[in-house]
């Protein structure tokens, strides 16, 4: 998801089941602290942030993409509950 443009933390939030504001904005400062995202604040009204991927972070995509596929062939679904 990150990888298509800019987010909001609502988006972000919204991408991510089961993640709470604290742990979300944690993560967000680490990988911001790590150089793979941006925070920006736009001067608006009310104040907008965005957050979008260093070059570091674009430079990750293949490797995610790999990971994504390893994990497709090798780490079953979890079985579908019925109602």
């Amino acid at each position: 998801m990150i990888f298509k443009g800019a987010h909001r933390y609502a988006d972000l939030k919204a991408a991510i089941p089961g993640i709470n504001d604290t742990m979300l904005a944690r993560r967000l400062r680490e990988l911001e602290s790590a150089g793979l995202i941006e925070r920006r604040v736009l001067p608006t009204s009310p104040v907008r942030v965005e957050y979008h991927l260093t070059e570091m972070g674009q430079e990750l995509r293949p490797v995610l993409d790999e990971l994504v596929t390893w994990a497709h062939k090798w780490i079953p679904l979890p079985e579908a509950r019925s109602a």
